[in-house]
């Protein structure tokens, strides 16, 4: 609870720290689920995560 009031003014502007911190406060944990742009980078290195579906251009993931 801390961090939200805090970083409660950073929060309305905006920015994405803020956002970060008050996330994590709050027990949300980064999971490699939330950056799409890295399930890109593995699916063209030839990995692939279960739960997600790839389209046919090698670059484009589709949905969770």
């Amino acid at each position: 609870m801390k961090a939200i009031h805090k970083y409660k003014e950073a929060y309305r502007r905006g920015t994405p720290e803020a956002k970060r911190r008050i996330a994590q406060s709050l027990g949300y944990r980064f999971t490699i689920h939330d950056c799409p742009k890295m399930i890109q980078l593995l699916y063209r290195a030839g990995i692939i995560i279960e739960g997600w579906e790839y389209s046919a251009s090698d670059d484009e993931v589709v949905t969770l």
